[in-house]
């Protein structure tokens, strides 16, 4: 759970969003929605007027912004750890995410671990970027609620006890659009209707193992933004649907792996980050200059495992 604190509200921790651990390695390394940082930085550290302002892609000036957000501890995770009665409050000390989210709603985000705490404890949610039916139920997770009220003399997002409002909904992808409405990169649409706070949560699915009657829980997707439908309404339900970021999009995402800078589909096919099925381990991503600008794209493995 991202919770966050604005100094015009000196006495209140805030939940802005929610994320899950893809990986336990020298940080805890974890999914989110890109858009839960830009939007607190452009709460609490709006941009400065000037000429330039209204162009889309200010991205030093997001940088900036982002970097005051985070040193100033105006943000930092709530997270629990396997078996554990309460959580801790983990730093934020690595972010990959785009400036403008509206590009590509995935982020990752690096949360430091404590010397004493034991990773064991800490659980990774598998990758997941096989197809999957659109027949079969998925669920979304995340925080709706919580934070937190500061006494006198308290410092902002100290250690202490804070209040989490957990969330599970169960539904269905409906389809894959290539051009949702409001975003630029292709999105799946769910029907289930999204709370403040879901952003960044995994949407899930529900894999068969080769041990009979049992299954696993494996994140295909990132929660992004709820979408207004019109979908016929029985009891106890409630309208809208869910614009929900692909996880394979996110691959080509760079985090710092022991000091190495490295992509995520690299750190799943050197198995460094858990990850379910083949095709998240068979394409490589390649970063190129076009025009002077930066562009990923991926290409299938020569080594990849199932020989394709």
């Amino acid at each position: 759970m991202f919770i966050g604190h604005d100094p015009a509200a000196p006495n209140r921790a805030v939940v802005l969003g929610s994320g899950f651990i893809v990986g336990v390695l020298d940080t805890l390394i974890v999914a989110t929605a890109s858009h839960i940082f830009t939007w607190w930085a452009d709460k609490i550290h709006p941009s400065a007027t000037h000429a330039l302002r209204g162009l889309v892609g200010d991205r030093d000036d997001v940088i900036g912004r982002l970097q005051a957000v985070i040193l100033n501890h105006r943000i930092a995770a709530c997270v629990t750890p396997k078996g554990a009665l309460s959580g801790i409050l983990l730093p934020v000390v690595g972010l990959a995410i785009n400036s403008n989210p509206r590009d590509l709603d995935i982020g990752f985000v690096q949360l430091g671990i404590p010397p004493d705490a034991d990773r064991g404890n800490f659980r990774a949610l598998p990758i997941d970027a096989d197809p999957f039916s659109f027949q079969d139920p998925v669920l979304m997770a995340g925080y709706v609620g919580g934070g937190r009220e500061y006494s006198i003399g308290e410092q902002p997002l100290d250690a202490g006890v804070y209040e989490q409002k957990f969330a599970v909904r169960a539904g269905r992808v409906g389809e894959l659009v290539k051009e949702p409405d409001g975003h630029r990169s292709a999105m799946y649409r769910v029907n289930i209707p999204s709370l403040p706070g879901m952003s960044g949560g995994p949407l899930i699915a529900l894999r068969s193992t080769e041990s009979e009657g049992l299954s696993i829980a494996t994140a295909v997707g990132v929660i992004s933004s709820s979408r207004l439908g019109s979908p016929i309404l029985l009891n106890h339900c409630e309208e809208g649907e869910t614009w929900v970021s692909p996880i394979v999009l996110g691959l080509g995402r760079k985090v710092s792996i022991n000091g190495n800078p490295t992509t995520i589909g690299d750190a799943i096919h050197d198995s460094t980050i858990p990850a379910y099925g083949a095709r998240a381990r068979r394409f490589e991503f390649i970063r190129e200059e076009s025009n002077g600008v930066a562009v990923t794209t991926f290409r299938e493995r020569d080594d990849s495992p199932d020989g394709r």
